[in-house]
C-alpha cells in the first residue's frame, strides 16, 4: 500500500513536470495566446500566478526528493526502523499534500482570472500541446518535436 502511495504521488509530479514545460511553452506564444484571445493584462495576470505557484513548488519538489532520498536510506538499514520509515513516509505525504494543494490553487487562481469556459479552452489547448510534443513520431521512436509548432485552436463550444 505505502508503495502504492509513493509511485502515485511520484507520477502526479511527472505530470504536472510536464504541464510546467507546457505552460512555459503557452506563455511564450503569441499565436496561441491570439488563438484563445486572450488580454496581455490575462497573460500577465496568469504569467504572475504561475511565477508566485512555480518557485513554491520548485522548492516543495526539493523537499520531496529529500524525503524520498530519506525513506530510501530507511529502508536499506538492517534490521529497518518502521518507527523511523512511518515518520518519514508521514512526512513525505505532508510535503506532497503541500505540492497538490499548491497545484489547486493555482489552477483556482487561473479559473478565476479567466472564467470557466475560457479556463476550460486553455485546458483543451495544453492538453492537446501535450500530446503532440510527447506522443510517437510516425517511426514510433519517440516524441513527436516536428509537430509541435502546429497550434490548433481548442474546440469553441458554441
Amino acid at each position: 500500500m505505502k508503495r502504492l502511495l509513493i509511485a502515485a504521488a511520484l507520477l502526479a509530479g511527472v505530470s504536472f513536470a510536464a504541464m510546467a514545460q507546457d505552460i512555459d511553452r503557452f506563455f511564450a506564444n503569441d499565436k496561441a495566446r491570439k488563438q484563445l484571445n486572450l488580454t496581455d493584462q490575462e497573460v500577465q495576470a496568469l504569467r504572475k500566478a504561475w511565477d508566485d505557484t512555480h518557485q513554491k513548488l520548485k522548492i516543495a519538489k526539493a523537499d520531496r526528493d529529500l524525503k524520498a532520498a530519506e525513506l530510501k536510506r530507511l529502508l536499506l538499514e538492517n534490521p529497518v526502523d518502521m518507527n523511523a520509515v512511518q515518520k518519514s513516509l508521514r512526512e513525505a505525504m505532508d510535503v506532497e499534500y503541500a505540492i497538490r494543494l499548491a497545484q489547486i490553487e493555482l489552477a483556482v487562481k487561473m479559473k478565476d482570472i479567466l472564467g470557466d469556459k475560457r479556463w476550460a479552452d486553455v485546458q483543451r489547448y495544453l492538453r492537446g500541446l501535450r500530446m503532440r510534443l510527447h506522443s510517437p513520431d510516425r517511426d514510433g521512436r519517440g516524441p513527436n518535436r516536428r509537430n509541435a509548432p502546429r497550434n490548433s485552436p481548442p474546440p469553441s463550444g458554441d
